[in-house]
């Protein structure tokens, strides 16, 4: 008898893995691994939580919800497209895919990019990919791998990619790659929102590949790249249309920002004081990880680092610790956040040049403290011919003719999908706020 396993899953339904096929044999292997379980425990969304309160889903579904997509992918380009399994050791090839997508966030630390940030500034300059490739060059994972011949070409797509340009590494990391599709499905159904639907089934049965000249600087010949039939053209503008939209009343939502910015701030407090705060008895593996006698076994404590380990910590601070750590502690843990002020990239675009400095200058003489975010854009990218990007664009066709064209000549909506870039600027109260609004309405040409 055949043994099977399945994950129930909001998104994708029933995730199968049929274990007499050796493709799903390792799968399910490398989800059994301490490293990918460990994302069990490390939110998908960080803090989006303070603001939709159920998303607290984690990238341990995520991930898993990836590896479906591709997995999707595939067999949606195997069945438009039967000659792709003709394509050399594609079977290595198309299973070196899923690992890679299954394992693409196994490098994240807690709260993921804000924890990086933190490490910047206390000299430890590892990204979460610098540890997820750790993760798949040592230990099970490594294994795993190496056993099946798949570890050289998993570790491609992380590090110097042999095949840059190819439908595999478009699969794992483009403009429309399984990563997207599946998050702006999961964090729009745990979040709750209600913009946004994305019509996943027409966009793969749109999904073609062909073989594209290419040519720059660097490297010149024909690579396979993917490519969509027209009549995915409208699916794949409402993709786009629905990125931005999540960018901006998600992602970037100011309240999350503002208890990210109040998390950063209470975390760099506790670290500056982590002697004062063990003689109280306060102790956590995070001091253990800046401290610099510990950097042979960083990646080790790193590998037992999750959200709840920052959040005890913040706790213990809130109830026994002492001075600014312990302040910022309470707030967190009592959600009161930082108040934000922001002005539009309109409103900028009107004032005099020297603005933003005579502003921050004003708040500084006046002893306002005060948290800067520039929050960037997100949208569709076109790149030119010659950019080493080039083969990111998304491409139409082969029409009647034979010809392949970018997306933006049968849609120009699409160019138009970049959302916005907001300036914000974070105070302790709404009073420092207000006073940091007289400030700035004081200033020439500001009256806008």
């Amino acid at each position: 008898m055949v043994e099977r396993r399945r994950i129930r899953d909001p998104i994708h339904n029933l995730i199968r893995f049929s274990l007499d096929k050796k493709e799903d044999e390792i799968l399910w292997k490398l989800i059994d691994t301490p490293a990918f379980q460990r994302l069990r425990h490390i939110k998908q969304l960080g803090f989006s939580d303070f603001v939709y309160p159920g998303a607290t889903h984690s990238r341990f579904s995520h991930s898993l919800g990836v590896m479906e997509m591709a997995r999707k992918m595939l067999n949606a380009l195997e069945r438009n497209q039967p000659e792709i399994l003709s394509i050399q050791n594609y079977k290595n090839k198309r299973c070196a895919t899923l690992c890679a997508v299954l394992l693409h966030d196994i490098g994240h630390g807690p709260f993921s990019h804000v924890f990086e940030e933190i490490s910047e500034r206390f000299g430890v300059r590892e990204k979460h990919e610098a540890f997820t490739l750790a993760f798949i060059k040592e230990g099970p994972i490594r294994r795993i791998l190496q056993s099946n011949d798949l570890l050289d070409l998993v570790v491609s797509f992380f590090d110097k990619p042999a095949e840059t340009h190819s439908i595999f590494q478009s699969i794992v990391s483009d403009q429309i790659d399984a990563d997207r599709l599946d998050f702006l499905q999961r964090d729009k159904y745990f979040s709750g929102i209600r913009f946004g639907s994305i019509d996943v089934d027409w966009i793969l049965d749109s999904i073609r590949y062909l073989d594209t000249p290419f040519e720059d600087e660097n490297e010149e010949g024909v690579f396979t790249s993917l490519c969509f039939e027209e009549k995915g053209v409208r699916a794949i503008s409402e993709y786009f249309s629905s990125y931005v939209k999540i960018y901006i009343d998600v992602y970037f939502h100011k309240t999350t920002r503002s208890v990210q910015h109040l998390f950063t701030e209470a975390i760099m407090a506790i670290i500056s004081d982590k002697s004062d705060l063990q003689e109280l008895g306060i102790h956590s593996l995070i001091f253990e990880f800046f401290d610099e006698e510990s950097i042979p076994k960083r990646r080790e404590i790193y590998s037992n680092l999750v959200d709840g380990t920052f959040v005890q910590l913040i706790g213990r601070v809130a109830r026994d610790g002492s001075g600014e750590a312990k302040e910022l502690s309470k707030r967190f843990i009592n959600r009161k956040i930082y108040k934000c002020l922001e002005f539009s990239e309109k409103q900028r675009e009107l004032w005099p040049s020297p603005t933003i400095e005579n502003f921050e200058r004003e708040l500084n003489n006046q002893n306002l403290h005060f948290v800067k975010d520039e929050i960037p854009k997100k949208g569709h990218k076109q790149y030119s011919p010659g950019d080493q990007n080039y083969l990111k664009n998304i491409q139409i066709g082969p029409d009647s003719e034979g010809s392949i064209y970018a997306i933006t000549k049968y849609s120009d909506e699409i160019l138009g999908y970049k959302g916005h870039s907001p300036l914000r600027y974070y105070f302790l109260s709404k009073r420092d706020k207000e006073a940091a609004d007289r400030i700035f309405r004081s200033l020439p040409g500001t009256s806008n």
